[in-house]
């Protein structure tokens, strides 16, 4: 008797132990200890606004499409987790190690030799390029990644009546120039002046945007933050509250529109006006890894797959605007602009690319315009659209002339076999059209 007793204790134990692996494995989030498991196959170090939720999407369905079961989230400290899979119960876990501290510590990890890709939410600086010119040129095409796009949100309560700012009513609150909601139409009260902490990549392009052209320092007193979700969460909770985070977490806040100035239009950051970047505080999100050592490696497939329709198609599902172009159909059909480009937005959809032009109507071709040209071409090669449409936009303009910018740009896209179907040339509408810049619109049929 004693002797069966012993057993079925055994069995209890370990059939209970077994029951616990299973329960945990199939669990999306854990902090329990897992298994011991070789070194990580990817670890990726930096943004924030890159690594709270879409990297974790990005490497979990990496880890899926690779063939690996069980996959899972362990949450290992706060913005700190581990993708972890297993592909048979008698072999070690792998994992993918997300640590999201901040942009700037991206490039330290990548320096340290504790990281194997970066992520950040602004460009590489040109210090930083130096500090790792041992890694190869980050600034080139195989190193920097541009992943998705997103926009800085200027955010307050969501029972705030403000509906919109300019830039320099953004300086003044976030600088202390201005302390009191009455002083910018909103009902009276001392504004609380929320910022993300000096590693994020979202506070380096929100200075560089916002504070520095302007000349002046966040106020003394801002209450910082590592994470855009907690920033997001007490703007929404205090009436007086103003802050900024990356468009994916806005939550229960209220954006607010912002134009550059009081003779440009205002714009709340959306698919379209990010997706174009005609919205003021848009910006590119980067993955940076050292110079590839050729072959397939692990890094150059999951850079793959990131860049991928399939990769992207979790950027947008995070709240981000995949680079992938989008389609969008503006309303504009009482509007005042010519017949021909009414007929243009009844009949046809506008990618989220523009095309910048300079002063002299020549076509502006930086690191930008290669980046945007191969979007288009890879979305025309994908079948996505069989007519391409130009639009030169070139407001007050009293030229009925092509510009130089969009005969170059229809040439570049001929030597990819991509046939521009027709141009049209825009130069009259409404107020708010006058105040834009120059630029070369992309639209299908």
């Amino acid at each position: 008797m004693r002797n069966i007793l012993i057993i079925l204790v055994i069995v209890a134990v370990l059939g209970g132990g077994y029951g616990v692996w299973v329960m945990n494995s199939s669990t999306p989030a854990t902090t329990a200890a897992t298994p011991a498991m070789d070194k990580p196959l990817l670890r990726i170090h930096g943004s924030n606004t890159i690594g709270e939720h879409l990297m974790p999407q990005l490497a979990t369905a990496y880890l899926q499409k690779e063939g690996y079961a069980n996959v899972r989230l362990q949450n290992l400290a706060p913005v700190e987790n581990l993708i972890v899979a297993r592909q048979h119960p008698s072999r070690p876990n792998v994992n993918i190690e997300i640590k999201a501290h901040g942009s700037s510590t991206s490039f330290v990890s990548l320096a340290e030799g504790a990281a194997d890709l970066g992520m950040s939410s602004r460009r590489i600086k040109s210090e930083e390029v130096e500090k790792l010119s041992a890694l190869g040129d980050m600034t080139a095409d195989g190193q920097e990644h541009i992943i998705a796009l997103d926009a800085l949100a200027v955010i307050v309560h969501p029972e705030n009546p403000l509906k919109q700012m300019t830039l320099e009513q953004i300086a003044q609150i976030f600088s202390g120039q201005i302390s009191d909601w009455s002083s910018v139409g909103a009902p009276a009260g001392a504004i609380t002046v929320l910022a993300r902490d000096d590693k994020s990549g979202t506070w380096d392009t929100f200075d560089s945007l916002v504070l520095k052209p302007a000349k002046v320092k966040l106020v003394d007193g801002a209450k910082r933050f590592e994470s855009s979700e907690e920033l997001a969460t007490q703007v929404s909770n205090d009436r007086n509250a103003i802050g900024f985070v990356g468009i994916a977490h806005v939550y229960r806040s209220k954006p607010l529109a912002v134009a550059k100035d009081n003779n440009s239009p205002f714009a709340l950051p959306s698919r379209h006006t990010i997706g174009t970047e005609n919205y003021v505080l848009s910006r590119r999100l980067y993955l940076y890894q050292p110079k590839p050592t050729g072959g397939t490696d692990v890094v150059t497939r999951f850079i793959e797959f990131v860049r991928s329709n399939e990769g992207q198609r979790y950027a947008g599902e995070s709240g981000l605007i995949p680079f992938y172009p989008t389609r969008d159909k503006p309303r504009i059909a009482n509007q005042k602009y010519s017949a021909r480009y009414r007929s243009l937005a009844s009949l046809g959809d506008r990618l989220s690319v523009t095309f910048a032009m300079m002063d002299n109507a020549q076509l502006v071709e930086d690191g930008k315009f290669e980046r945007d040209l191969l979007r288009v071409q890879q979305f025309i090669q994908d079948g996505k659209a069989k007519n391409l449409v130009l639009v030169d936009v070139r407001p007050g303009s009293n030229s009925n002339e092509f510009s130089p910018a969009i005969q170059r740009l229809e040439s570049l896209l001929q030597t990819q076999n991509i046939p521009v179907y027709d141009k049209v040339l825009v130069t009259n509408g409404p107020e708010e059209f006058l105040q834009q810049s120059a630029q070369i619109e992309i639209w299908t049929l």
